[in-house]
């Protein structure tokens, strides 16, 4: 219900400030069905409230202006100008047109903005804009939250949606899923399908608005599950984060590191290493940590001993094997 508050709120706060004060009210409207104690609905509501009456007064002074008005005689033989026009009006009625056309002006500033009135202040020129790739148009406005849904599943890490009508293809954020071709890309793009396939999902925007092949960035939630990370927890895809969208970074990294730890492979039973013998002979002390790579003279020594040690069941005791590829000593000769 909150993410469904803040959305009407967000809607409410876009239509004040581009002048479509009717549907700004209704937003505000909902936002107190919801909540009736949430103060900015009530200040929203409060100010679409103010200028929807400013603007019925305006009117209702301009009718009563026309009513109340002497009517002029109407000049035969020749059409009347502008100017002859408005200097048969009473001065009230003049004061009624003057305001009537500042009105109009203001009205037509707020909806248009830059467009028809020019900055009063010149602004201090923006840095020049890469031209690469065009991005398809998506609004640059949007609450945190946009509603999407899933028209189809590319991979294990892009999609295409539809908002509004139109289709985008979406890149999901922080991850990276094996390419086509590739172990677990098949394994991989059943487990996106799985989780988002003909669903409506929602789309969280970091910081980048698209990457350069004009794809949506965005972290995509099923209800209240992310399926950025749900797919790295379940070993179908591994970290890939670029600045600046990093958001969730940490947490991915942790995900990884549990998946790894646990032979999660994205349903994948992982490959089981050959069973290895104990030699007969003792080839190294494996009771505690008394090793180091410097210790032996050949990388040879030091997977026998690395092997030896695992095989009674203490595992890598020494610590030789570094980054856990199954080799020790990797800078011995």
């Amino acid at each position: 219900m909150t993410d469904d508050i803040e959305q009407l709120l967000a809607f409410g706060r876009i239509g004040l400030e581009a002048g479509y004060y009717e549907q700004a009210r209704d937003y505000f409207e909902q936002a107190l069905a919801l909540d009736p104690s949430n103060r900015e609905a009530m200040k929203g509501l409060a100010r679409a409230n103010e200028i929807l009456s400013r603007r019925e007064a305006l009117a209702a002074e301009a009718r009563w202006v026309e009513t109340v008005e002497p009517q002029p005689k109407r000049m035969e033989g020749r059409r009347r100008s502008p100017v002859q026009w408005f200097k048969e009006r009473s001065r009230l009625g003049k004061l009624a047109v003057v305001v009537g056309v500042l009105f109009l002006f203001l009205y037509l500033c707020a909806g248009l903005a830059n467009v028809i009135c020019p900055p009063l202040v010149t602004p201090t020129p923006a840095p020049p804009v890469p031209t690469a790739t065009p991005t398809p148009p998506v609004p640059t406005t949007t609450p945190p939250f946009v509603q999407a849904q899933v028209v189809r599943v590319i991979d294990g890490d892009t999609i295409e949606v539809s908002i509004g009508g139109k289709t985008y293809k979406v890149r999901y954020i922080g991850i990276d899923t094996p390419e086509v071709g590739e172990r677990m890309a098949s394994e991989a793009t059943a487990m996106n399908k799985r989780l988002v396939g003909g669903k409506v999902v929602r789309l969280e925007k970091d910081v980048s608005e698209t990457d350069k092949y004009g794809r949506l960035l965005r972290y995509v939630w099923v209800g209240n599950l992310m399926v950025n990370a749900e797919l790295v927890r379940l070993g179908c895809a591994q970290v890939s984060t670029y600045p600046p969208d990093v958001k969730y970074a940490d947490l991915f990294l942790q995900l990884q590191r549990e998946a790894r730890e646990a032979g999660r492979m994205c349903g994948l039973l992982p490959t089981p290493l050959p069973s290895i013998q104990p030699p007969s002979t003792a080839v190294c002390d494996c009771s505690s940590d008394i090793y180091n790579c410097s210790d032996f003279s050949t990388h040879a020594e030091a997977q026998a001993c690395y092997e030896y040690c695992k095989s009674l069941g203490r595992g890598d005791i020494h610590h030789l094997d570094g980054n856990n590829d199954g080799i020790a000593c990797e800078s011995l000769p």
